[in-house]
């Protein structure tokens, strides 16, 4: 997106993109990924383009049919780029072997742009070929069903397949085998048992069309209870939701998996099996497009054309059975369409279309199997509309919109320019330029439009629709696409609809159009103004693009989803994991300690003269790792960076956790994110090791690349607030679609003395080697080491999943303290404004944060102006004082640097535990840093009961509420909610990060103790879950089963956890 914006500031605007990457060698036919993202690309750079001609070419039926998938783009993008023409430009070699040369491509792709056609075209022998739909007469043909059949149906219990098993079935006393992805539910059962009441025997599988094995096994199964098939009707698939350009990619495969993937296997598995028929049910979206998010023509254009190469298989000898693949329209009893009665009506009636009746239907599917052709089109509705519809190609690439501004709108007469009046002046605003555009477009009578009547009901058609959306764009200066229409299919709809999701634009065009022009605004509810707007200049698009840049998109205000964590582990100073590391808190265990003794060879060297005196806190087990079972050789493992060890066990812990095993791993796009400064386990190796052993970007590879991940990955460096920057990242990501789950870590690890010393010269330290944060007696840091690990997901997903909420994320959000008296030195104004930012822009009410564990390093410069902006921030949202309890970890463990911000995660009460918050330690009565007398903000000594209950539904769960920023040594956070306790921190790197525990409620279960892995035994674990830990061997086993037995002891009665199962 980047290369495009730039372009599109150097340039302005392009005439045509050639897409060649599928003639690429190494391109994997059937890889959709190039296109997807050079389309959402155009579409968020908003560089004008004029065309895309994607060029392919295939040597066999397969190859033609991935190639002319594309065909689906083609027919649908104009639903969400209507400026973009598409085009796929292929070439057929037959008998040639080898690649067309590139500079061939080129002259043949300029040829293409300079004729000004804008359609796909083949090339066969030289000779240019289009694809163009012609009658088809009604040929007799044979009946290729017989009495006591046996059909397999996939999908065979959703709508129309549910509907064709029960007319075999009372029609020929049909042996059925139905399939489908979901297990027999009671619903299933029933619909069989009504099948079978029709005269029918019905074997039911559950086994997606797409796995090959399954699909296997279920055709094993068919021959060994009925025999062999007759025939077969491929009707799964998968609905679309959405629009290509807020898809993801995993969305966009999920649609393409039953047709295109799943034509393939059935191709496979029934290779040796005597067909009589086999009939793809597709859509007729493989010809007139779907309604923007491509996939789904994509894939009905991909098995449309693979029929065509199973018939000649056929031929060959190669396989049985007529191939018909039928371009089903909308059924009145089932398939995949519209929710919403409104837009299917608006669909149809703008097309010419109606709905398939049941009955013509299944009479037609009769007919059809048995008439000769690989393909035929089924549209029900007037011939000459669709006729009409049919025929009309897309416009030459040469011709260009017109565009031409708006007439100005003022706020209806009577209003006054207040606050109170900017919805009524946006919803004038858009009512006075609807109606004028639809004036413009249909040439009716403006009282003839009325607010509540379905556009088809105006008279509008697919065509007039997309002209209607250009307008409209242009004269409100938003985007508006031709699928709106659909989801709004009125004028009232569409205006509240336009208002919702462009208030800002719209409010701010208001404005402009008021200061322009006093003319008063035209309704619905009568007759235009008498008063004309002055005639302007048209403009074309062309000199529109160059003279005006774009305006970007708005987004629609609203409060960014919530972010559930669902798994979590780590491994702390005198803590093996998260309940240990709570235990300790509890009990206000000092967790600082000497070095220990398997570590004090690695301290050794000039840097650590003064070794004895140091104290800091220690991680055990450094040491400790089983390379076998993360496939890494013993060589290998002896140079990693120990932090990349510790990493790949802990995020493993955490998925193990979250009850993720093998299945869950591979159903859902997952990144990895890591927070994580410099090392220095180098200067232990003496140079030996290649360069992935201590790399800091392999930390975040190691796990993804093991079990195979394949949302974004990265490792970041700012500094002390890594780990929460990492964390603040992966909710973008979430949020953004780039991936289902995300793990989230830090580590911080000092394998020799070298980084303390180096902060002990700068004066860091702490001399008495004890941390008092907020305390008059504090003379610095102490250094600590941690490896924490979360695993995040969408609230409303983990919901969906049934997945445990250990805590939610509220919001987080980052900035940078500017110029201050040095690079190091604190912003406290700074800080305070980016609390409010937080708050403001996630709804969150300062007088329910009742706990905040804050960065607190123990210095005299830092802790004041971390305490005074929070303070800041709670006096401007309320009166109330001494409510809000500040703490911090480090005095017990001591700062852990890049992983600060995510070990205070490990202070949420897990599940099942007394509700109590742990306290400070090292602070004494009167020892007081700051005054906290009037504030907000109060200090905590020792740990304390929870009182009282949290408010309303939010004692369901617990929520994490983060700040970050970068290249300050300050910090501070905040618990929206009620007791227990938030944890926040900052650094160089400036982040702040407040955990609310979970209260119980919807997550009674217990999360199970982190597996550590030991040596022998299977590769890798198939589950993880309830019961299930994934060490190699019996031996391997027993100490992990042991604790979980201690686990289970502790648990409340009837405690348990989701997850898979072995």
């Amino acid at each position: 997106m980047r290369v495009l914006e730039d372009i599109r500031s150097r340039h302005g605007a392009v005439d045509a993109v050639l897409n060649l990457w599928s003639l690429d060698d190494a391109a994997e036919p059937g890889s959709y990924t190039a296109t997807v993202h050079l389309l959402q690309a155009i579409a968020a750079s908003g560089l004008p383009v004029g065309r895309v001609l994607q060029a392919g070419e295939f040597h066999d039926g397969v190859g033609r049919a991935y190639a002319e998938s594309w065909l689906g783009f083609e027919r649908s993008l104009d639903r969400v780029l209507p400026a973009v023409r598409f085009a796929a430009i292929l070439e057929e070699h037959q008998d040639v072997p080898g690649r067309t040369p590139r500079g061939v491509w080129f002259e043949r792709l300029w040829a293409e742009c300079s004729a000004g056609t804008s359609g796909s075209a083949l090339y066969r022998a030289g000779a240019r070929h289009v694809s163009r739909v012609l009658p088809s007469p009604a040929p007799s043909g044979k009946h290729l069903l017989r009495p006591r059949g046996t059909y397999l149906i996939t999908g065979g219990t959703g709508g129309l397949g549910l509907l064709l098993a029960e007319h075999l079935a009372r029609n020929w006393s049909a042996r059925l085998v139905l399939t489908g992805r979901s297990s027999l539910d009671s619903r299933k059962r029933r619909d069989i048992a009504r099948i079978e009441s029709l005269g029918g025997e019905v074997l039911y599988r559950q086994a997606d069309v797409s796995d090959r094995q399954a699909m296997g096994e279920a055709v094993t199964a068919a021959r060994e209870r009925f025999g062999p098939l007759h025939g077969v009707v491929h009707a799964a698939g998968v609905a679309e939701r959405g629009s290509l350009l807020t898809a993801d990619l995993e969305s966009f495969r999920d649609v393409l998996s039953a047709k295109v993937d799943g034509t393939r296997v059935l191709d496979e598995v029934l290779a040796a099996e005597p067909l009589d028929f086999l009939c793809h049910f597709s859509s007729t979206s493989a010809v007139l497009g779907d309604f923007g998010g491509c996939a789904y023509s994509v894939a009905n254009r991909f098995q449309t054309s693979y029929a065509r190469h199973r018939d000649e298989r056929v031929r060959q000898g190669a396989s049985s059975g007529a191939t018909v693949a039928v371009n089903w329209p909308l059924w009145s009893g089932g398939g995949m369409g519209f929710e919403d009665t409104a837009g299917v009506d608006l669909y149809l009636s703008s097309s010419g279309l109606r709905l398939l009746e049941e009955a013509e239907g299944l009479t037609l599917f009769e007919r059809l199997l048995g008439e000769g052709g690989t393909q035929r089109i089924v549209m029900a509705g007037d011939p000459a509309r669709v006729r009409d519809m049919l025929d009309a190609g897309p416009a030459p690439a040469g011709s260009r919109h017109e565009v031409r501004p708006a007439a100005p709108v003022s706020r209806p007469a009577g209003t006054t320019n207040t606050e109170d009046g900017d919805d009524m002046d946006a919803e004038a605003l858009v009512l006075s330029a609807l109606s004028t555009a639809i004036v413009d477009v249909l040439r009716v009578p403006r009282e003839d439009i009325h607010a509540d009547e379905n556009f088809s009901e105006l008279g509008f058609d697919s065509v007039s629709l997309a002209k209607l959306a250009r307008v409209l764009g242009e004269s409100l200066a938003i985007d508006v696409l031709p699928s709106v229409f659909f989801s709004h299919p009125s004028p009232e709809k569409l205006v509240a609809h336009l208002i919702a999701e462009h208030a800002e634009t719209l409010s701010r065009h208001h404005t402009e159009r008021t200061r322009a022009s006093d003319t008063a605004a035209a309704s619905f509810a009568g007759p235009a103004s008498s008063v004309a707007p002055e005639a302007q200049p048209s403009v074309t698009a062309a000199e529109d693009r160059t003279a005006v840049p774009a305006t970007p998109r708005p987004a629609a205000h609203a409060e960014p989803e919530p972010i559930a964590v669902i798994g979590m582990s780590g491994r702390f100073p005198a803590a093996r994991s998260v309940d240990e590391f709570w235990e300790n808190l509890l009990r206000g265990k000092d967790a600082l300690s000497p070095v220990p003794a398997d570590r004090r060879a690695d301290w050794a060297g000039p840097e650590a003269s003064w070794l004895e005196a140091v104290r800091c806190g220690f991680v055990p087990g450094v040491a400790e790792f089983d390379a076998a079972f993360f496939e890494i050789s013993p060589r290998e493992a002896r140079t990693m960076d120990p932090r990349q060890r510790l990493l790949l066990q802990e995020t493993w812990h955490a998925l193990e956790d979250a009850g993720y095993g093998e299945r869950r791993l591979r159903a859902g796009t997952i990144g990895m994110f890591v927070g994580a400064e410099q090392g220095d386990y180098a200067g232990l190796t003496g140079g030996e090791g290649g360069i992935t052993a201590q790399h800091e970007a392999i930390m975040a590879a190691r796990l993804a690349y093991l079990l195979d991940f394949s949302g974004p990955v990265l490792a970041v460096n700012t500094a002390c607030s890594s780990g929460l920057t990492a964390a603040h990242q992966a909710c973008a990501s979430l949020r953004g679609g780039e991936c289902d789950t995300a793990v989230v870590a830090a580590v911080n690890l000092a394998t020799t003395a070298r980084g303390l010393a180096e902060m002990d010269k700068a004066g860091m330290l702490s001399e008495s080697g004890v941390c008092r944060a907020f305390d008059k007696r504090a003379d610095g840091m102490v250094l600590g080491e941690a490896v924490p690990a979360l695993v995040l997901k969408r609230l409303s997903r983990a919901e969906a999943d049934g997945d445990r909420v250990l805590a939610v994320i509220r919001g987080s959000g980052m900035n940078y303290d500017g110029r201050t008296n040095g690079i190091t030195a604190p912003n406290g104004a700074a800080q305070a404004r980016l609390y409010r930012q937080v708050h403001e822009r996630h709804g969150i009410d300062p007088e329910r944060i009742e706990h905040i564990v804050a960065h607190g390093t123990g210095t005299r410069l830092g802790d004041p102006v971390e305490v005074n902006a929070l303070n800041e921030a709670y006096r401007e949202r309320t009166d109330r004082t001494g409510f809000c309890a500040l703490t911090s970890t480090k005095t017990q463990v001591g700062h852990t640097l890049a992983a600060s911000g995510l070990v205070k995660s490990g202070r949420t009460r897990p599940v099942g535990s007394p509700r109590r918050r742990p306290g400070q330690s090292a602070l004494r009565p009167g020892q007081r840093l700051h005054r906290l007398g009037g504030q907000p903000l109060l200090r905590q000594q020792g740990d304390q009961g929870l009182a009282g209950r949290p408010h309303g539904n939010e004692a369901r769960r617990g929520q994490l509420l983060r700040y970050e920023r970068d290249q300050r040594p300050h910090g501070g956070g905040e618990l929206p909610r009620s007791r227990p306790p938030g944890p926040g921190s900052r650094g160089p790197g400036g982040a702040a990060a407040p955990v609310r525990p979970d209260s119980g409620g919807t997550a009674a279960a217990h999360p199970g103790a982190p597996v550590r892995p030991r040596a022998g035994g299977a590769r890798r674990p198939a589950a993880a879950g309830h019961g299930l830990h994934a060490p190699r061997g019996q031996t391997a086993l027993r100490a992990p089963l042991r604790t979980r037995r201690q686990r289970c002891r502790g648990r409340p009665p009837g405690a348990g956890r989701g997850g898979e199962r072995a």
